[in-house]
């Protein structure tokens, strides 16, 4: 940047550290009323912070965000709950970049209640079923979280750049029945010491550009839909990843909602080390699991305990923190 740019980003960035906590509202305000109230004052003052670093997010325009963050959700109590129905009341008919701002303050939010979870000794879990709409940036460079479970929505750059910063700390990442581009793209998933990366249904220009810390990168672009992909942290990364395309296997989707995951499986071919993989990490069953999930009438919350049951007790998430 010249000069001239140095100083207004240099006059914009003490104007924004000017704004003070918002301490605690009156009785009668609600959680969510005060949330909606913090990511209002947070995405004005944000949008000057984007404005300020238009050429792309850095280092720098992050810290900025966080600082914004938590100077605005010092004192201010929320769960998971809250932060459901923020969501679902704040992404009202907002476009790709209108959502930017409340993006990151979703991701903000999720790493922030990850944290005080922890301080409590408490696993941090959050299942969010979108009901098909559009969600553009959700949790867009969220750092941290123990279990995450998306389901049912569109948009892109959902989880976009998860796991990043110093702080990054992912444990299992699920995506169920999500369309868009860029899901779960540029995942930090060797930094954050990510345990496990799962899709199911996921479609689009997705989960591409993952840092395993080895050659692979990711998958394929333009991923097509009915795909299960399973990315159990390993050593050797490179030769662990399962792509089932499961629209190409020419049955009809009741005929493949009547197969079990091992004979899905068994028209594959896979490695030995695939295999070995598979069984040890439980792919059949996290198969039937997302798959479960995926359906309109299953019992989300019993199907979700036993995600995060053998995350906890087989990918070794959060194993000191109470579910």
């Amino acid at each position: 940047m010249n000069t001239d740019t140095n100083t207004a980003v240099n006059l914009a960035l003490k104007k924004l550290k000017g704004i003070k906590p918002k301490g605690v509202k009156q009785k009668n305000n609600s959680y969510l009323e005060n949330l909606i109230d913090i990511g209002n004052e947070f995405c004005t003052a944000a949008k000057e912070i984007t404005q300020l670093f238009r050429w792309g997010t850095n280092k720098l325009q992050m810290a900025e965000y966080k600082n914004l963050f938590n100077k605005l959700i010092f004192g201010q109590k929320f769960d998971e709950s809250t932060l459901h129905d923020w969501i679902l009341s704040t992404y009202q008919n907002l476009n790709k970049d209108e959502s930017l701002e409340p993006g990151i303050f979703s991701g903000l939010l999720l790493t922030e209640l990850t944290k005080r979870k922890h301080e409590d000794n408490k696993l941090s879990v959050f299942y969010f079923n979108g009901d098909n709409k559009k969600l553009d940036n959700l949790f867009y460079f969220v750092e941290q979280i123990d279990v995450l479970v998306l389901k049912d929505l569109k948009g892109s750059d959902v989880g976009y750049y998860a796991g990043s910063g110093k702080s990054g700390n992912l444990g299992l990442v699920a995506g169920i029945n999500i369309s868009g581009g860029g899901i779960f793209s540029h995942l930090q998933f060797k930094d954050s010491d990510c345990k496990g990366l799962l899709a199911f249904n996921v479609s689009g220009h997705s989960l591409t550009n993952i840092d395993t810390g080895v050659g692979f990168k990711g998958v394929v672009p333009f991923t097509p839909a009915s795909r299960f992909v399973f990315l159990p942290k390993r050593y050797n990364m490179a030769q662990c990843v399962f792509y089932l395309s499961l629209g190409g296997l020419g049955v009809s989707e009741s005929e493949l909602n009547q197969m079990s995951a091992e004979e899905v499986l068994s028209k594959y071919s896979l490695s030995r080390l695939e295999e070995k993989t598979w069984k040890q990490k439980k792919g059949a069953l996290m198969f039937d699991l997302l798959r479960s999930l995926s359906k309109e009438n299953t019992n989300a919350d019993h199907t979700l305990n036993q995600i995060v049951n053998i995350a906890q007790e087989t990918y070794r998430v959060g194993i000191n923190y109470e579910y």
